[in-house]
């Protein structure tokens, strides 16, 4: 069995089988090309669209929602706010 194949213990599904749906800033600035320190400083002056959650002292952010956004091109966050709303009740 391979490492990604493994199961926790008591658990009857694999890790491949759960979705991730929230990263950190190191894995979401991954996911935009970009690294950490130039992911946070963008978010902070709004050329990150998607906005941060706070779970358990954490800051992530969707990846359902990272995706959308760069598909539609990057917009800031006064622009992605607006066209998120929308794309959400499609």
């Amino acid at each position: 069995m391979s490492g990604k194949d493994k199961k926790p213990a008591g658990s009857r599904i694999t890790f491949r089988e759960v979705p991730i749906l929230l990263v950190g800033a190191a894995d979401a600035a991954k996911m935009i090309g970009t690294g950490r320190t130039a992911f946070l400083r963008n978010y902070d002056t709004g050329e990150i669209g998607p906005k941060a959650v706070r779970l358990g002292g954490r800051v992530l952010w969707s990846v359902d929602e990272l995706v959308a956004w760069a598909r539609e091109g990057c917009p800031s966050r006064g622009t992605w706010l607006e066209l998120w709303k929308i794309l959400r009740r499609q």
